[in-house]
This record gives structure tokens, C-alpha cells and sequence, in this order.
């Protein structure tokens, strides 16, 4: 995968960068918990090679040149964990979740992206910290998802979702009672058989 040097050192303005993750991570404020890091392949620098707290940042998307020379936001998936050091975060009791998209359409001109919105479950987090990820894009809830406490992997999938050049991706981290976490048995979990697929950008 070549970085964000290689392609401005191509010509690549950075007014061409496909589009912004942003967070507004409102679990800081919660005793005993330290804020969500995250860590993902494709931004801008290699923004979050390592985990990074992400409360109030906006990181840049590398984009994908498409047939047409139409630029379109890397296909990515970024790994959330709320603990206490900002680049090797790996204790897994804390709570976890991750965000993905990958492009599901042929159209360049007029992309559309599956997202899978996971805000943890068994194994991913204390018991004392449940969280609920709210998910935007260009100022439009595109959906949300509460920790389920009684799934490992129990993701949203939403496909066909509106995503393109300049789109602003904005994820909101709620921190929410057990009283409110959703009723969960076995004929409500997904089938999750593909994972996303991450763009190489190339010459």
C-alpha cells in the first residue's frame, strides 16, 4: 500500500482527499473509563497506523483513483478501543467495536458503500461500560448501534449507503445504562461471513 506521500509526490493535491472520519467521543466523561483510540489502514499521513485517541480529531481518507479518473474513499475498517495507552492499546476486557466500509456498487460517479457499525459485545468490554455508536454522514444519521452484551460479533450492516468524494463521516460514542442495552437471543444474530476489503492504492 503506498502512503499519503506517495501520492501527493504524484500529483495528488490534498484538495482531493475522498473524505473525513471525525469523532465526537462523549465517553471521556465517564469515570473510570479513558476515551476510545482508534487504528486503521488508509487515512491521510497514516493518521492512525497506531492507535490514536480520537475524541474531536477529523482524519483525512486517502482516496482511490476509479475508472474515469474518479476519486472514491478507501475501502478500510477501523478498530475502536477505549483504553488507557494511546498506541498499543491490547487489553482486551475494554471495551471495543470497530467501523468498516466497502464499496458495493459499480458506478464511480454515483458510489455507494456497506458499513458495518460494531459497538462490542461479550469479550470486548467491562462489564460497567456500555456504549452506543451513532453513525453520520454529511450531517445524516445513517444508523447506530448499542454494545449487545450477550454477542461476541453482532454488527449493523447497512449496504447501499451514499458515500463519496468530500463526504464527512462522523461517529458519535455514547456512553449508555445496562437498563438500556437492547434484548438479544440467538435467532437476532447476523451471519457475518465476508470481511471488508481493503483498497491498495497504486501508481
Amino acid at each position: 500500500m503506498k502512503t499519503a506521500s506517495f501520492l501527493l509526490a504524484s500529483g495528488i493535491s490534498t484538495s482531493l482527499f475522498a473524505a473525513s472520519l471525525s469523532f465526537d467521543d462523549q465517553t471521556r466523561a465517564i469515570p473510570g473509563t479513558f476515551g476510545f483510540s482508534a487504528k486503521g489502514a488508509g487515512f491521510v499521513n497514516n493518521a492512525l497506523v497506531f492507535f490514536t485517541k480520537v475524541e474531536g480529531q477529523i482524519f483525512q481518507i486517502l482516496p482511490v483513483k476509479k475508472a474515469g479518473g474518479v476519486m472514491v474513499p478507501y475501502n478500510t475498517n477501523v478498530q475502536l478501543q477505549n483504553a488507557n495507552s494511546d498506541t498499543v492499546p491490547t487489553y482486551q476486557p475494554y471495551p471495543g467495536g470497530s467501523i468498516g466500509w466497502s464499496k458495493d456498487n459499480l458506478d464511480n460517479y454515483n458510489p455507494t458503500y456497506r458499513f458495518d457499525i460494531f459497538a462490542g459485545g461479550m469479550y470486548y468490554y467491562m462489564p460497567e461500560m456500555s456504549y452506543e455508536m451513532v453513525v453520520e454522514i454529511d450531517g445524516r444519521v445513517i444508523g447506530s448501534k448499542k454494545t449487545n452484551i450477550n454477542s461476541n460479533w453482532d454488527p449493523l450492516t447497512l449496504k447501499g449507503v451514499s458515500f463519496g468524494n468530500n463526504s464527512e463521516l462522523k461517529v458519535t460514542l455514547k456512553p449508555i445504562s445496562l437498563g438500556e442495552l437492547p434484548e438479544h437471543n440467538d435467532s437476532q444474530e447476523l451471519q457475518y461471513d465476508e470481511a471488508i476489503e481493503q483498497d491498495t492504492v497504486s501508481p
